[in-house]
């Protein structure tokens, strides 16, 4: 999809723009600032890019609020194209995972950082998704963790 966007002239500026305009619900944002705010380590999961990602916390001044972000890793070519590489490469062991795509599976990464935060503290994990990639990690939790899920209306 970017080739097709760079070939029609669109370029990364242009990317950029739109992502800014992309709404996120003031409550959103309050409770995220809320919740770094109130000492909880955040983490983002996403099959999107960290162009993207990173675009669009910057816009809304979100960027410090969150510990890391595990997407997919995304440059400009020399060509100026946004490429997308895959968050679990394909020189890596395959994730094993029949409900997720090849490129991520959000299970395992949430496995991880349920590993590290175990060794330094106690905690629970409060996951919010959006969409049926997020089934996989939601199976992870335990009976002391959330999951806040979108429903279709």
């Amino acid at each position: 999809m970017m080739t097709e966007l760079h070939a029609q002239g669109r370029t990364i500026s242009d990317i950029e723009e739109c992502l800014k305009t992309a709404p996120l619900h003031p409550e959103m944002i309050r409770a995220v600032k809320f919740a770094a705010e109130s000492g909880c380590d955040l983490h983002i999961v996403s099959d999107a890019n960290t162009v993207f990602i990173q675009t669009i916390l910057e816009a809304y001044k979100l960027s410090t609020y969150f510990k890391k972000v595990h997407t997919n890793p995304a440059h400009l070519d020399d060509f100026g194209v946004l490429r997308i590489l895959p968050y679990h490469s394909s020189d890596m062991e395959p994730h094993g995972c029949l409900l997720c795509p090849p490129n991520m599976c959000k299970g395992s990464i949430v496995d991880k950082i349920r590993m590290e935060e175990l060794a330094s503290s106690e905690f629970c994990t409060i996951y919010i998704g959006d969409g049926s990639g997020d089934y996989c990690p939601s199976l992870r939790l335990t009976d002391e963790d959330h999951v806040f899920a979108r429903t279709e209306l």
